[in-house]
């Protein structure tokens, strides 16, 4: 009878688990939409911001503070990580990535530093880089990223540029690109290289773009006067781009976040009605096994 009371309180554990799972499948996958939503409706602002940098700057840009840091021995690391567990390797796969980075400069005799964004960041990076985590932001994509929040991480990036605590700023995020996948990645966003970024972009501008449209039918030509100057311009475009960047980097890792815990979590489905099949056949052989036993007992007793 105490292996059927086992195997009910088992049975009863794992039902419970794979209610829970499937729930959190669910709104991961709602999240996931809201998510997507969101990085479609940054794009075009962004699109505007690269139009205009296009435009003011060109390939010979003057010398601006985002531009220009100094000698690129000093690398600041910004890693954004997710706020909460259960969503696979997408953590622990960012912080091998932002390691195994940090490696690669200290071979060639660099200094790093790492800017943790993200709470599940922050016991890898204490562990990899000790003193070296200069700062954690918490909470920060809860309930979900927003702007404001880009910005106040890209004022503390600004005022360690201007502390010239680094020379390099390296942005570290998991990056979605399906609904089964995604990957970690990289880029510079300190100091901006205005030739990578046309290169980049072909030297066009996206024409589908119902923002980059209006700018062309209100300036109608590629020859633009800029009342305050090009570089009031700039001094406006280049954090507003950067921001952009910060803004869609915790975007992408909030979507990657959703994939991973909706893969964890049908994983965790099929694993706990796996375990409840196998219970379940455990219990009907012990109650038949106890049945039996009590009918040989009461034959036995006639």
């Amino acid at each position: 009878m105490t292996n059927l009371k086992t195997l009910r309180a088992r049975l009863a554990s794992v039902q419970s688990t794979k209610r829970i799972t499937s729930a959190m499948k669910v709104v991961a996958a709602a999240k996931l939409r809201h998510a997507k939503d969101a990085m479609e409706k940054a794009l075009p602002y962004k699109q505007g911001i690269e139009y205009i940098l296009q435009r003011v700057g060109g390939r010979s840009i003057f010398p601006h503070p985002l531009t220009t840091t100094g000698a690129k021995d000093r690398h600041l690391l910004v890693a954004v990580f997710s706020d909460r567990g259960l969503c696979g390797g997408l953590n622990s796969a960012l912080a091998r990535s932002v390691v195994s980075y940090r490696r690669s400069l200290e071979k060639v005799g660099k200094k790093t530093q790492v800017l943790v964004v993200g709470r599940k960041g922050i016991v890898p990076m204490r562990h990899a880089f000790s003193d070296d985590v200069i700062h954690v932001y918490e909470h920060l994509a809860k309930p979900f990223p927003q702007y404001n929040h880009a910005e106040e991480i890209f004022s503390k990036i600004e005022m360690l540029l201007e502390k010239k605590a680094f020379d390099v700023c390296i942005l570290f995020y998991n990056v979605f690109i399906s609904t089964f996948e995604h990957a970690p990645k990289n880029s510079q966003i300190i100091p901006f290289n205005m030739d990578d970024f046309l290169n980049q972009k072909g030297g066009h501008m996206p024409r589908d773009s119902d923002v980059i449209q209006g700018i062309e039918r209100m300036g109608g030509s590629d020859f633009y006067t800029f009342e305050s100057g090009r570089s009031a311009v700039l001094e406006m475009a280049l954090p507003a781009y950067l921001k952009a960047q910060i803004f869609g980097a915790m975007l992408e890792n909030f979507a990657a976040e959703q994939t991973a815990r909706i893969l964890s979590m049908d994983n965790a489905k099929r694993n706990a009605s796996d375990i409840i099949d196998r219970t379940t056949i455990a219990y009907n052989k012990a109650r038949q096994a106890q049945i039996t036993k009590e009918l040989t007992e009461i034959i036995s007793g006639l």
